[in-house]
């Protein structure tokens, strides 16, 4: 089944209502601000209606009145203002459009070898960062891992050849939504988020 699913967070409501958040209260809630909100398609199987629905909850939200199947989406930031962020997604893969974000890591002086952890801005349910990654320097690398060392654990080396300036990198976040970044044989790296998939 295929429809067309419009939510809107900004309406009053006086019970959780399907295609609006699942919270009675004012509209555009100050407590959401700062928040990555959760999306979720919902369903009705006595009237055979689907809808979506915004909540704070990643993993139980309050389904209204007769909805009683959920289908995890996505997530999108609310921001101090109470807007989200512009995003697209498709499937499982989101990306933020460019200045919604701030670089999450811009440090001219990282000191070398040395593991430096690293919280890129990413929803807690999603498990990959897509962010670009800028090193001024050419044929040099940046290690990530996902526990800060790598004595025996996976890890994930890229190497810029050239002076190729901007690459896009898609590496795993730990259970805590973070991993660790080591800098080779340059002291100037830029990353910025660009997306994420869950």
């Amino acid at each position: 089944m295929t429809t067309n699913i419009t939510i809107d967070k900004n309406q009053d409501q006086k019970s959780t209502e399907p295609n609006r958040r699942d919270e009675a209260g004012a509209a555009n809630p100050s407590t959401w601000q700062l928040h990555w909100v959760h999306i979720w398609a919902i369903y009705n199987p006595v009237t055979n209606t689907i809808a979506g629905l915004f909540s704070l909850s990643a993993t139980a939200p309050t389904l209204p009145s007769g909805y009683t199947h959920k289908a995890y989406v996505g997530a999108v930031y609310n921001n101090s203002s109470g807007n989200f962020i512009s995003f697209f997604q498709r499937n499982n893969q989101a990306r933020c459009t460019y200045g919604s974000f701030a670089n999450f890591l811009t440090n001219g002086q990282i000191p070398l070898n040395e593991w430096n952890p690293l919280t890129p801005n990413i929803p807690p349910t999603a498990r990959i960062a897509i962010s670009y990654m800028a090193l001024l320097a050419s044929g040099v690398g940046v290690i990530f891992s996902l526990k800060g060392n790598d004595n025996g654990n996976a890890y994930y080396r890229y190497t810029i050849p050239g002076a190729s300036g901007l690459t896009e990198v898609l590496f795993p976040v730990n259970e805590s939504g973070n991993l660790y970044i080591k800098i080779i044989d340059v002291d100037n790296v830029h990353l910025q988020t660009t997306g994420w998939e869950f």
